[in-house]
């Protein structure tokens, strides 16, 4: 399938959460492709150093559950690329689990904290930066993931 052309993205930075896998680093790909600089972000280190390597971009750890690690990715971010313009977070897990029943107080915990908070934590960053850093045009996007996969 063709997809249509974004915008040109050329002199963008583009933060993609979740971006060793899946939706992030087919997101951060497709970025690249229009021109924007990738940072990827996630908690799989070899996997998302191998996607911004094949994007031309740069690679951060980012439990994206811990606000403090939202800080220093974000200021690395405006350190190393000087600006924050797309912040697509992707980042989501899921607990395997068939059967909310079985959910223990530890997997409702990370999954909110990955799923929920990881989002509110990640928009506030987002912000921030755009608040501090002079930005014509800003995006924000955000995906969610289900409880379980199917099947």
């Amino acid at each position: 399938m063709t997809l249509p052309p974004f915008e040109d993205l050329t002199g963008t930075v583009a933060l993609v959460t979740g971006g060793a896998s899946g939706i992030g680093a087919a997101t951060a790909v497709r970025l690249a492709a229009e021109g924007a600089t990738i940072v990827v972000a996630d908690v799989q280190e070899a996997a998302g150093a191998k996607v911004a390597a094949d994007v031309g971009g740069r690679f951060v750890t980012l439990d994206v559950a811990d606000p403090a690690a939202w800080r220093v990715a974000v200021d690395g971010i405006l350190a190393t690329e000087g600006r924050l313009d797309i912040a697509h977070l992707n980042a989501g897990l899921m607990t395997g689990e068939s059967d909310v029943r079985s959910l223990t107080d530890e997997q409702v915990e990370r999954v909110l904290g990955v799923n929920v908070r990881g989002v509110i934590y990640g928009v506030r960053a987002a912000a921030a930066a755009h608040a501090v850093e002079v930005v014509e045009a800003a995006s924000l996007i955000v995906c969610s993931a289900p409880l379980r996969s199917s099947g």
